[in-house]
């Protein structure tokens, strides 16, 4: 048996694991039929810098945590203004609220075509 050897290995843009995002990767709704002018939500949680949800008119997304958590939410927009949006919290999937210790947070937008698309959702503890 040969000696163990030790590696580092770099791979630029890539995040270190554990991950302090607790919506990264995660399960976003709506996934399957989007209404018109929306894009896939994943793409604010799937940690490229190069991916954006576009809400479409009044757009709504859920981000799935998997467990409930007492949170803190930060959105990054693309360049332009960034549409009226709030965030609510919940830990049922059913009923929204302010409160942040939550399973599921939701981004509800007044967007309009010349907003700014949502380029991430962070959450963490």
């Amino acid at each position: 048996v040969l000696g163990k050897t030790e590696r580092t290995v770099i791979m630029p843009g890539a995040q270190a694991f554990p991950f302090d995002d607790l919506a990264l990767g995660r399960v976003t709704f709506p996934h399957s039929v989007l209404p018109p002018g929306m894009s896939d939500p994943a793409a604010a949680v799937d940690g490229s810098p190069h991916t954006v949800w576009t809400p479409g008119r009044d757009g709504r997304m859920v981000v799935d945590l998997g467990a409930t958590h007492r949170i803190q939410v930060r959105l990054k927009w693309t360049g332009g203004p960034p549409p009226p949006h709030t965030i609510t919290y919940s830990v049922d999937g059913r009923t929204y609220g302010p409160e942040t210790t939550a399973r599921y947070v939701a981004v509800s937008t007044g967007w309009r075509p010349g907003h700014a698309s949502l380029r991430s959702i962070s959450v963490t503890r």
